[in-house]
């Protein structure tokens, strides 16, 4: 059961065939170095003089992470310090206090 299982077994090994056809398909095989042209996402570069165009959902992706990345710095720096060691700190400052009055 576990020979099936692991690719293993009378057809000579699926794994290996598997791995063989990975080599093939990478990022630097034979056929992919030939075509790649240095140019990201298959885009042409805008002339010298031109400015790049933005899409449509660049503007609201840029703002909603610069609003997000606001909102976690103010939330976590105003955060409540619920730490252990406050509540000892404070405990242990409240106690000759409380002992002195008695």
């Amino acid at each position: 059961m576990l020979r099936g299982f692991w690719g293993v077994g009378e057809r000579g090994g699926r794994l290996k065939q598997r791995a063989t056809c990975q080599q093939r398909e990478t990022w630097f095989g034979p056929d992919t170095q030939e075509r790649h042209h240095g140019v990201l996402f298959n885009e042409t570069p805008p002339h010298p003089k031109q400015k790049m165009k933005w899409e449509d959902w660049e503007l609201l992706y840029y703002a909603t992470a610069i609003m997000a990345m606001l909102l976690l710095a103010v939330g976590l720096s105003a955060k409540r310090d619920t730490r252990i060691e406050t509540w000892a700190r404070k405990q242990a400052l409240e106690r000759p206090v409380a002992e002195e009055e008695e």
